[in-house]
């Protein structure tokens, strides 16, 4: 969710109005010595960006983890494939305008259900932090290393918290 909120609070609109009416620009990089790759896709109508696709796939002791997330406006939908099984187990939805944020967890059988209190309390917390870090990156007097080296921490231990609670 980290690269995806940066990636999209970095989409800027493009005024080219002699433009074709709908463009497409595609992003690939890998990390990480290739452990993660990230695919972005960036449509543009009448030159200003619309919607956005991204995908993130991350492997870890051979489990390919995947992150999928889509922006229209003022939503940003995320789906997240912990397992590598291939099946979304989580979904979040945000608006960015509020700010309100809702989870979902999807079940094998393909029903979706809100998560307990505890988990949304953690993953808004997390979200909170994420968005912190952002707006002090951009303050010219922040140690980028560091701040970025507190909130991994900082996510990682959260989502111990909430794979504790879940089991």
């Amino acid at each position: 969710m980290l690269l995806l909120s940066c990636t999209l609070s970095g989409a800027s609109d493009n005024k080219n109005d002699d433009g074709p009416e709908i463009t497409t620009k595609v992003f690939d990089h890998d990390y990480d010595g290739g452990k993660r790759h990230c695919h972005t896709e960036v449509f543009y109508r009448r030159g200003n960006a619309h919607h956005i696709l991204m995908i993130i796939r991350t492997t870890e002791a051979g489990v390919t983890k995947t992150e999928r997330g889509y922006t229209v406006g003022d939503i940003i939908v995320t789906e997240v494939d912990s397992d590598g099984d291939g099946m979304y187990e989580t979904l979040l939805i945000k608006n960015t305008k509020t700010n309100d944020l809702e989870v979902f967890s999807r079940r094998a059988d393909g029903t979706v259900w809100p998560v307990d209190a505890k988990t949304l309390a953690l993953t808004k917390q997390q979200d909170s932090d994420m968005k912190k870090f952002w707006d002090k990156v951009f303050d010219k007097d922040t140690d980028f290393v560091q701040s970025a080296k507190a909130l991994r921490e900082k996510l990682q231990k959260a989502e111990k918290d909430k794979t504790k609670e879940q089991k």
